[in-house]
């Protein structure tokens, strides 16, 4: 990201008529894992969709937090498998792999 918000990659930014404050915001958008990285193509996809007017800005805008929250709700929904679920089910979580854990909730012996 700091490279292409400095140097020549702000310069073409600017020439798209992308401002350095919207670049950093669509960044922070597409990095729905909060890993700090973002495809490149993603990111250039993601730019071109924002040169636009402000609904269009606020339609990828919801399209990305919809995929954030997606995200999150499925770290969520892993965890209650993989630790609820078992404890639920009165075996130790830690006994079991999620492999296990995934077969326990649906019923196979294990």
């Amino acid at each position: 990201l700091l490279e292409v918000l400095t140097g020549e990659g702000a310069h073409h930014l600017k020439t798209l008529g992308i401002q350095l404050p919207v670049a950093k915001a669509l960044f922070r958008l597409l990095d729905v894992e909060d890993t700090r990285t973002v495809a490149v193509d993603e990111y250039v996809y993601g730019l071109l969709h924002l040169k636009g007017n402000a609904a269009t800005i606020h339609m990828a805008t919801l399209m990305y937090q919809s995929k954030r929250l997606l995200f999150k709700v499925q770290r969520i929904s892993n965890l209650v498998e993989d630790r609820v679920m078992p404890m639920l089910m009165g075996v130790d979580p830690h006994l079991l792999g999620a492999r296990s854990a995934a077969q326990l909730q649906n019923g196979v012996s294990i």
